[in-house]
């Protein structure tokens, strides 16, 4: 049988995969119409890490309220702040993406892995998180 962490973990890796698809058939469209993208593999280690944060923030949000509709509201809300927040204080992952792709020589994958260690921490709670709030 299916654990509520395995259904909230496939859900979440349904959701990176299609992210990482995604990414994959944008920076080939660049290519072929000649656009050079620098700094593929990490540009796709961020749009993989931006998708993992997004569904877990939103199975933290989903799991807190047991309402949908409320869920999907507050998550909205929360999502409008975290990527006003991240802009003003520029860390957003669109700004590193953008970076990393015209091969600015001050982003790197060491600013990647600022995304990643956000992801684990929300992953990690969330999984602490809905097992206590739904056991």
């Amino acid at each position: 049988p299916l654990t509520i962490t395995g259904m909230i973990g496939a859900k979440i890796a349904s959701a990176v995969i299609l992210a990482i698809v995604q990414c994959i058939a944008w920076l080939t469209l660049l290519h072929l119409n000649g656009i050079d993208i620098q700094n593929k593999a990490w540009i796709l280690v961020l749009a993989l890490v931006v998708a993992g944060i997004s569904s877990t923030a939103a199975a933290i949000t989903a799991a807190f309220l047991q309402d949908r509709e409320r869920s999907q509201f507050i998550f909205s809300l929360l999502l409008l702040a975290g990527v006003s927040l991240s802009t003003m204080l520029d860390i957003s992952p669109i700004t590193t993406m953008s970076r990393l792709a015209v091969g600015d020589i001050y982003t790197n994958g060491l600013n990647v892995m600022i995304f990643v260690a956000a992801f684990i921490a929300l992953y990690v709670f969330l999984v602490r998180f809905s097992r206590r709030l739904l056991h």
